[in-house]
């Protein structure tokens, strides 16, 4: 069978490419975004990880909610999994936990 064209699908070339530069374009600004969503939400996970350690229960609180919180809004954008989510927090969860323990085991020994 000889092929032929159509004068359509000589005209129609320049249309995908045009699509994949403008797809391009989208997951550029995607990854932008997501990288300062990131940026701020490692931060946010640092300043709690380091008050939980010094046993400032009060102020290590007030960090991790903000931590929880952008954790959250970032799983919501679909900056990060939902189960990495999850995970970050049970694990900040835990060493504030930890803290507080420590904090009240101290205060006891003193009143000992």
């Amino acid at each position: 069978m000889p092929e032929t064209t159509s004068p359509t699908t000589t005209t129609a070339a320049a249309g995908p490419k045009k699509a994949k530069e403008k797809s391009q374009y989208g997951i550029e600004r995607r990854t932008r975004r997501s990288r300062t969503v990131r940026e701020s939400l490692k931060t946010k996970i640092r300043a709690a990880e380091k008050t939980a350690g010094r046993s400032q229960t009060e102020a290590a609180q007030k960090k991790i909610k903000a931590a929880v919180s952008a954790l959250d809004k970032a799983a919501e954008k679909g900056v990060i999994h939902k189960n990495a989510a999850a995970r970050r927090k049970s694990h900040l969860l835990r060493k504030l936990a930890k803290a507080a323990k420590a904090a009240t085991a101290e205060v006891k020994k003193k009143k000992a």
